[in-house]
């Protein structure tokens, strides 16, 4: 079961990430929905990169954000129907009321950070999460597939950030029914493929890439019907 009950894109630029979404990968963003927003003056300030946002469903978002405080989360802004923090590990995610799920095609979830076992002990208290399958990609980098209870790994923690040129933060992945078509859209629409497509551990195949306006993305190949 996939946590996360809506996905955000924060953007310099509206009008023209709408339109890239769009032609590149057919998908239409609403911003009635929240699926679009400016990326927010504060964070703009400092700096921020365009990016995307995931938010994780609960039934109380301010005792599920108080929870989190308590064992290091810090929030980003106030707290209402939804709230922004920073995890212990330096990642940043959304809690917000547990209703309507995303209608946004994604496959997959990877948390980047320096510790794959902390990253798991923050979240798995509050939200339930359990590790399942391992694997171990190189000496020093692990990769943690995890799930909610029993059901299917939704995601992944990763280690990743121990490599100066990776920050912490979560990466979200897009489905998609050609994954050479989709990058190749990519490129064509003015973004960038940073990681050619390859196969993710498990066998899925992925690339990572950047939209037109410097949001970092995923796009994943759709399994089989």
């Amino acid at each position: 079961m996939q946590p996360f009950h809506r996905f955000q894109l924060r953007t310099r630029d509206v009008d023209g990430a709408r339109r890239f979404y769009a032609d590149a990968l057919g998908i239409v963003l609403d911003d009635r929905a929240g699926e679009i927003v400016p990326l927010p003056a504060a964070a703009a300030a400092r700096g921020a990169p365009s990016h995307w946002l995931g938010y994780l469903g609960a039934a109380d978002v301010a005792a599920t954000t108080e929870a989190l405080v308590a064992i290091g989360f810090t929030t980003l802004g106030p707290v209402g129907a939804a709230s922004v923090l920073r995890d212990p590990l330096g990642a940043v995610v959304g809690v917000i009321d547990a209703g309507e799920r995303s209608r946004l095609p994604i496959a997959w979830c990877d948390h980047n950070s320096v510790d794959h076992a902390q990253a798991l002990a923050a979240y798995a208290p509050t939200f339930g999460w359990v590790g399942t399958a391992v694997h171990q990609l190189g000496p020093t980098l692990t990769y943690q597939e995890v799930a909610v209870g029993g059901g299917a790994s939704f995601g992944a923690l990763c280690n990743a950030a121990l490599r100066p040129e990776v920050h912490p933060h979560w990466a979200y992945y897009l489905a998609v029914d050609d994954l050479e078509l989709a990058a190749a859209r990519v490129v064509d629409c003015g973004g960038a493929v940073i990681l050619p497509a390859t196969a993710a551990p498990g066998g899925a195949r992925f690339a990572y890439c950047h939209d037109a306006h410097g949001a970092a993305f995923g796009v994943r190949q759709r399994a089989a019907a």
